[in-house]
């Protein structure tokens, strides 16, 4: 499923995770009245994914090979079925979780308030919530628990991601069917 303009723009204007998943459900919403099929996702690792655990670890290589394995599966796989590809929604959420830290973990905090609360003596006392934690709840539960997604596609590496693993677990609670991308072995050449 190809992002279209008035979805990007919509992405974009969403200032909160909330926002986000209106958007996606939305977009969820419209793929399904095209098709008549719910659309299918793709999850596997995008940072590190456990590539940490290599000596020849580089995080920017990592996230690059790893978006670039998801989008060639997503490539793949709309030939076939109608996707929801969650990779511009995360790209904004990137955004939004900048800006909440910026802010002090507290959406629709002013900047003035995020400075005057590092000098508050009571500062130290702020509840502090995982900004992913936050994006798993506000986010991705909400369209998983749409009804939306059909099927999960999970890549391989998917176990070593936390994210990964928590849509697996999700998945199976909610009964949404699961498939897994088996990567394709070339013959070492000499």
């Amino acid at each position: 499923m190809e992002i279209l303009r008035e979805d990007a723009a919509a992405i974009s204007a969403a200032n909160s995770y909330e926002a986000l998943a209106e958007v996606a459900l939305e977009s969820l919403r419209q793929s399904q009245e095209q098709t008549g099929e719910r659309p299918v996702m793709v999850c596997g690792p995008i940072g590190s994914g456990g590539a940490f655990l290599r000596r020849d670890y580089d995080p920017a290589k990592a996230r690059e090979r790893n978006l670039a394995e998801m989008r060639g599966v997503i490539r793949f796989l709309e030939k076939e079925h109608a996707i929801f590809n969650q990779l511009p929604y995360l790209d904004r959420a990137e955004e939004i979780g900048i800006g909440m830290t910026f802010r002090g973990g507290q959406e629709g905090s002013s900047f003035r308030d995020f400075m005057f609360s590092l000098l508050s003596p009571s500062r130290d006392k702020r509840e502090s919530i995982s900004d992913r934690d936050l994006l798993r709840e506000k986010f991705h539960l909400r369209v998983l628990t749409s009804g939306r997604i059909g099927l999960i596609y999970f890549l391989s590496g998917w176990k070593n991601s936390v994210g990964s693993r928590w849509y697996h677990e999700q998945a199976l609670r909610l009964g949404i069917p699961i498939k897994y991308v088996v990567p394709k072995f070339t013959a070492a050449t000499k």
